[in-house]
């Protein structure tokens, strides 16, 4: 059978699932990606240690070691120029054998069209990144479907009327399913309105209380850890991120009522995914605890998704 290497390029962070011998490997890092200035390297010589690679002209150091540096990432543009970088990035940091493998990457609703698809989708067949030459099978697929395929895949019940609050990093999808199936016509995809609200929100905080100018990335490190360092001193910041968080789920929430208020009230769920339902999970209104579910290491849910997706559909073709 084929490989299955299932990648949900995330504007905060990149989640990448593929099967190892029985098992699924669930890996992530940040999506950052840094230049490298000429002034920090002579002849070949790197003052950094960080793993380097030459893309289209420039030298780059991608993922964690980037992220004091990282490239602005809220914008198709960022996907499409670097999209490939990432994912010889993937292919070297988790050895994977691409050479029978296919690629399933999401992308965001609003830019789900064809002009969009076929643009990345060629530019991804065959790349070059360090001069090694990279030729992949590649599928796009909708980002939020991978989150109802992924509960899908571990529940017994089928979800006959429903909707997929899938909430990233730059963008909020909200996927309709009616009758069993999804309905593309009243799905929509919300950019600018994703967790970056909240970090934008947490980095002005951060600069008015401390004169402290963090990174969007740096911003999502002090998000997750609730705290900053400041002179060496660790400041605890959950107060002030619990007021961020209740405010983002309100806003959240509206949206939803909103455009889909008469949906909700008919619902048999509502599945809250993305990396920003751990953040949302404990501010959601009562009245919806019944119908809400929200899957395990929810950051992942589209990328399982996209693997079970192609998993059905090479087990189909016998591939």
């Amino acid at each position: 059978m084929r490989k299955i290497i299932s990648i949900d390029v995330g504007f905060g962070s990149t989640k990448v699932v593929f099967n190892e011998g029985s098992s699924l490997r669930q890996e992530k890092f940040p999506t950052a990606i840094a230049p490298i200035p000429s002034s920090n390297h002579f002849n070949n010589n790197f003052y950094k240690e960080d793993k380097h690679f030459h893309f289209e002209g420039q030298l780059y150091i991608v993922g964690e070691a980037a992220k004091a540096d990282a490239i602005v990432t809220t914008s198709y543009e960022f996907l499409y120029k670097y999209s490939p970088l990432i994912l010889y990035y993937i292919i070297e940091k988790y050895n994977i054998d691409y050479s029978n493998a296919v690629f399933a990457l999401g992308l965001p609703l609003s830019y789900y069209i064809n002009d969009k698809i076929n643009e990345i989708s060629n530019r991804l067949k065959n790349f070059t990144v360090n001069d090694i030459e990279i030729s992949i099978d590649v599928k796009m697929l909708v980002q939020g479907v991978g989150c109802l395929f992924d509960y899908l895949s571990t529940n017994q019940s089928n979800v006959k009327n429903g909707i997929v609050v899938d909430i990233g990093y730059n963008t909020i999808e909200f996927i309709v399913i009616q009758n069993g199936k999804v309905k593309k016509a009243d799905s929509r995809g919300l950019v600018k309105k994703g967790m970056n609200m909240l970090i934008v929100k947490l980095q002005q905080e951060i600069q008015s209380k401390y004169d402290l100018e963090l990174t969007e990335h740096e911003a999502v490190s002090a998000l997750e850890n609730e705290s900053i360092n400041l002179y060496g001193k660790k400041i605890q910041l959950k107060e002030d991120i619990s007021k961020l968080k209740k405010w983002y789920t309100d806003t959240v929430i509206q949206n939803l009522i909103g455009m889909y208020d008469d949906k909700i009230k008919k619902s048999d769920i509502i599945i809250v995914a993305g990396g920003g339902a751990y953040h949302l999970k404990d501010y959601l209104p009562e009245r919806y605890s019944n119908i809400t579910y929200i899957p395990a290491y929810s950051e992942f849910s589209n990328a399982r998704g996209f693997f079970y997706i192609m998993q059905n559909q090479i087990n189909s073709k016998g591939q």
